[in-house]
């Protein structure tokens, strides 16, 4: 369990299509655990509408844990039954099981404040719209999270 290292854009998500969708929304989900891990949030804002609750909330806890001196290790995602449709003509819904790596908040002297030990299986729906060239994600909800 280690520091998370800065995603790659994935292939693909350049493009406006149902698959360059389902790729913006696995790079989010990237970016998310990355964020928590570097406490950087810039890269995850960009990708972020102003009126994502979900997305506010991120970094919101990305600055407080800036301030609190605390970090992630591990939490990696990786993804399975990913679907993507579109809904409109520059929105799309995507959901996908987010399978999350144990992990753990650490301090400043890398002493651990939480302990997360399980791997869990998320449930997540994203609305992803394509706003100038680019994907944009308005919202983001989990509807599960139990042990993988």
């Amino acid at each position: 369990m280690g520091i998370v290292t800065k995603p790659s854009k994935r292939p693909g998500m350049s493009k406006h299509t149902v698959d360059g969708a389902a790729a913006a929304a696995q790079y989010y989900l990237d970016l998310y655990a990355y964020s928590l891990s570097s406490v950087t949030k810039r890269e995850l804002v960009a990708l972020a509408d102003p009126d994502c609750i979900f997305c506010a909330s991120v970094a919101k806890d990305v600055d407080e844990r800036r301030k609190n001196g605390t970090h992630e290790v591990g939490g990696t995602m990786a993804y399975k039954d990913v679907v993507a449709r579109k809904t409109t003509p520059t929105s799309y819904f995507v959901t996908l099981t987010a399978r999350q790596s144990p992990s753990r908040t650490l301090d400043d002297s890398d002493r651990v404040v939480e302990d997360f030990p399980r791997t869990t299986d998320n449930d997540v729906s994203m609305v992803l719209h394509w706003v100038d060239d680019r994907w944009i994600t308005r919202a983001v909800t989990i509807a599960n999270s139990r042990p993988a």
